[in-house]
């Protein structure tokens, strides 16, 4: 194989990649903080931690596994409450 034809084959190859990335759909996150999750169901941030955390409504995870700390939902689990 000569080189030119090599880098016909690598240019292929990179357009082909391009148009794969193109195409592709963004990725959506399927952790959400506190305050994402509350404008994804159209709540405020405050009324939707009262609902998660005292009443237990929602479920959610603490990474620090602490009482206090940052809240985190899954977006299946949202899709699935609401």
């Amino acid at each position: 194989m000569d080189i030119d034809s090599r880098l016909a084959a690598i240019e292929e190859t990179q357009n082909k990649i391009l148009r794969l990335l193109a195409n592709r759909a963004p990725p959506e996150s399927s952790v959400m903080t506190l305050k994402q999750a509350a404008e994804y169901v159209g709540f405020s941030p405050d009324h939707f931690r009262r609902l998660a955390v005292e009443q237990r409504s929602i479920p959610f995870s603490r990474p620090s596994g602490q009482q206090k700390g940052k809240l985190l939902f899954r977006r299946s689990d949202l899709d699935n409450f609401f």
